[in-house]
């Protein structure tokens, strides 16, 4: 797991590649930069005046990535030994805060703007065309949630019900809706209650870890909405500070506006460890499985 304090201009996302050979780091500054993992050596680096809001890689290899732009661009920035090549249109009217990509498919958010992409190779190996599949409608709101500003702080691709692809949209005051990806009906939805600063899908797809602003962590079965596992809160949070399922969904890392990441057992909610940085806000984290060839 790796995960960066806010310094001015800040680290906004970081993301591994699919086999853990690169790591991605992007910052309010418009710089991307790609490092391999197996000596921390900086490979490339792309600079631009616009700060990067989110990154996520493409999943058919370890050569292309997508960025979310402040200014609603995205873009695939394609990686070669020698070359690196950027493709960006304007996609929202909001800054790009979270990206998934599944297959062929990606799936961008701008407050409560949610689209879905499919990319295709464009002339070569290395450029993408991102054209729209669809635009999800806003979620539907109850009285509690009818006044409250509609933000999406996660999205995940899952598979659920009989459907094997699902986007999993979550929102921070309206719960989390499910929708299946071939005529894009909701299909299952999850309310909350409290507001949500980010959510984590389990690797079995089983479960939802959510930082919830007043109430502190919950796992919840993505089944029946049940809640499975509770953690006390340790501090008044008011930030979109990241949740994430680590060690292959038996911890939990969780970040704060103090520089710490804690760790957390999920089965018997303990905290077990706290990683240090030297700054106020941890601002996010990642996670892969995999350990790169030596």
């Amino acid at each position: 797991m790796c995960a960066h304090e806010h310094n001015p201009p800040g680290v906004s996302a970081i993301g591994f590649s699919s086999n853990g050979s690169y790591l991605a780091t992007a910052g309010f500054d418009g710089r991307v930069c790609v490092w391999q993992m197996k000596d921390y050596r900086l490979l490339h680096e792309y600079r631009s005046t616009t700060p990067v809001c989110s990154l996520e890689w493409i999943r058919n290899g370890e050569d292309s990535i997508v960025i979310g732009y402040q200014d609603g661009n995205i873009a695939t920035l394609s990686l070669t030994a020698n070359i690196l090549s950027l493709h960006g249109f304007h996609a929202h009217d909001y800054p790009v805060d979270c990206l998934a990509n599944h297959g062929k498919m990606i799936a961008t958010a701008a407050q409560h703007e949610v689209r879905v992409w499919e990319w295709h190779p464009l002339g070569s190996s290395y450029t993408f065309l991102l054209e729209l599949c669809i635009g999800l409608a806003d979620p539907p709101k109850s009285a509690e949630s009818l006044s409250r500003e509609v933000l999406v702080v996660n999205l995940h691709w899952t598979s659920w019900g009989g459907h094997p692809s699902v986007l999993l949209v979550s929102y921070q005051n309206h719960g989390i809706f499910m929708y299946e990806s071939v005529g894009w009906a909701m299909i299952h939805q999850l309310r909350c209650g409290d507001s949500i600063a980010r959510s984590s899908l389990s690797p079995d797809g089983s479960s939802l870890a959510l930082y919830k602003l007043t109430a502190g962590i919950e796992v919840r079965l993505i089944l029946d909405d049940s809640v499975k596992y509770s953690f006390p809160k340790r501090r008044a949070v008011s930030s979109l500070v990241p949740v994430l399922f680590v060690h292959g969904g038996h911890a939990i890392a969780v970040g704060s506006t103090k520089g710490e990441v804690e760790i957390w057992d999920v089965a018997s909610a303990t905290h077990m460890q706290t990683l240090v940085h030297q700054g106020e806000y941890l601002a996010c984290c990642t996670t892969t499985n995999m350990t790169p060839a030596s």
